[in-house]
C-alpha cells in the first residue's frame, strides 16, 4: 500500500504540472536563450570529447526546462510509483527554471513598465507552488 505522502505529493506535483502548463508563461525563452551561448564557448575552449560531453547535457537540459511543466508531471508519476529521489529531481528541474525565469521576468517588467504583472499569470504562480510543495511532501515522506 502507498503511503499517504507519497500519493498526496504525486497528487499536488500533477495539479502543479497542469497549472504551469495552463499558465504557459514564456519565461524559459530566457534560459534556454543562454544554453547556445554556453554551447559555443564550451566547443572553443573544451577539447574533443569534453565538449560533446558538455553539448550534450546542454540539449537535454534545454528539453528539461523548455517542458517545465511535462517535467513536473512527470515527477508527479515518478513520485506516485514510489521513486522519490527522481521525482524529486524532475520536480526541482521543471519547477526551478520556472522559478528563474519568473524571477528575471518580473524584473524585466518593473524595469521596463514600472510595475511587476505577478497577477497575469497567477496559474503559472500557483503551479510553481504546488511543484514546491510536492518536493517537500516528498521528502519528507522518504
Amino acid at each position: 500500500m502507498k503511503k499517504l505522502a507519497s500519493v498526496a505529493s504525486s497528487v499536488l506535483a500533477f495539479l502543479g504540472g497542469i497549472l504551469i502548463l495552463i499558465g504557459g508563461f514564456g519565461t524559459q525563452s530566457f534560459l534556454l536563450s543562454l544554453f547556445p551561448y554556453i554551447q559555443n564557448e564550451a566547443v572553443v575552449y573544451l577539447p574533443g570529447i569534453a565538449s560533446v560531453t558538455v553539448s550534450l547535457a546542454i540539449l537535454v537540459l534545454s528539453l528539461l526546462i523548455g517542458l517545465g511543466g511535462f517535467t513536473v508531471i512527470t515527477g508527479a508519476l515518478a513520485l506516485f510509483f514510489e521513486h522519490v529521489r527522481s521525482g524529486r529531481l524532475l520536480i526541482a528541474l521543471g519547477g526551478g527554471a520556472g522559478f528563474l525565469g519568473l524571477g528575471v521576468s518580473f524584473l524585466y517588467s518593473l524595469l521596463v513598465k514600472g510595475y511587476p504583472l505577478t497577477s497575469e499569470h497567477l496559474a503559472y504562480w500557483f503551479g510553481l507552488a504546488l511543484a514546491v510543495g510536492a518536493r517537500w511532501l516528498a521528502g519528507q515522506s522518504r
